[in-house]
């Protein structure tokens, strides 16, 4: 309504809230609370309805399209790049999140909780949380041995890159993408192709 009055233009205004988040959920007894929302589910019954006879057309239809168009304005609160300066690099501890580990061969154990966790699980940890921190960033093994600030040996990152990711090579350059949606998943779809086993 903000938008039609500072144009100057005639039109009416009516819509709903949409939630278009999976994972959303919303409880109520109230009917008219529901009539007033959309839910992930019901976003494809909600867009055929703008299909039917009825719905504005034509040059009025376009010229509201254009003024909501150029009404859109970036989230100020999203910012699309991490500020790595915040962030401490190198794997830890799964259990209490403590970086103070001790290497073995095939091992990495907390020296705080004792908890003894295999390479693979903290390199799926570390895949994980770099897809979520640098989702727009590539992944390389460069890149990932910097995350992980250089704890285990390339050739069990390239291992692992190759086991858990999507390769893309572009010329010289290759970049991975994470199978999985998060760690807990990978674990769960990746363990009984596990050859260590972690001890917590």
């Amino acid at each position: 309504m903000e938008l039609r009055n500072s144009a100057k233009a005639d039109f009416n205004v009516a819509g709903k809230l949409v939630f278009p988040n999976d994972t959303f959920t919303f409880h109520s007894d109230d009917q008219s609370n529901w009539d007033k929302m959309i839910l992930r589910s019901g976003i494809r019954d909600y867009f055929h309805q703008f299909n039917q006879p009825g719905i504005t057309t034509g040059n009025r239809a376009q010229y509201i399209s254009r003024l909501i168009s150029e009404s859109i304005v970036e989230n100020t609160f999203f910012n699309p790049q991490t500020d790595k300066t915040r962030l401490k690099f190198g794997l830890y501890c799964g259990n209490c999140g403590s970086f103070n580990l001790s290497k073995k061969r095939f091992h990495l154990t907390c020296n705080k909780c004792r908890c003894t966790e295999c390479n693979e699980t903290h390199l799926l940890r570390a895949m994980s949380d770099y897809k979520f921190l640098f989702y727009n960033q590539p992944m390389t093994r460069n890149n990932l041995l910097e995350f992980i600030d250089n704890d285990l040996h390339h050739k069990a990152i390239s291992r692992a890159l190759l086991k858990h990711c999507y390769v893309d090579r572009k010329g010289r350059k290759t970049v991975y993408t994470f199978k999985y949606y998060d760690f807990d998943d990978a674990l769960k779809k990746s363990d009984v192709y596990m050859r260590y086993k972690d001890h917590i």
